[in-house]
């Protein structure tokens, strides 16, 4: 579980999977997360099958897709994230 604090308010929050939006905001911090021993979050699908990377020209619909298949983040979750925020995702 990915566990992240407000800065400002001390108020918590927590994920199955990282937050790329809390990530980029100065006032969350990452508190807690999986041990490194577990699997890393876009490794495999869903349903246990690495799925094809898309190409940097794909729309940005492909790369929300791919994301949500990836993690657990849901398609609608993707998509409220910019294509650069997707790839940089995709790549960590």
């Amino acid at each position: 579980m990915f566990v992240y604090r407000n800065r400002n308010t001390n108020d918590e929050v927590s994920y199955e999977a990282r937050s790329p939006r809390l990530d980029h905001l100065l006032n969350w911090e990452l508190t807690s997360q999986p041990d490194a021993s577990s699997e890393p979050i876009g490794s495999k699908t869903k349903a246990g099958q690495v799925p094809e990377k898309p190409k940097q020209s794909d729309d940005k619909a492909t790369w929300a897709a791919y994301i949500a298949s990836t993690t657990d983040l849901s398609e609608a979750e993707a998509g409220d994230l910019t294509k650069a925020e997707l790839i940089a995702l995709a790549d960590e």
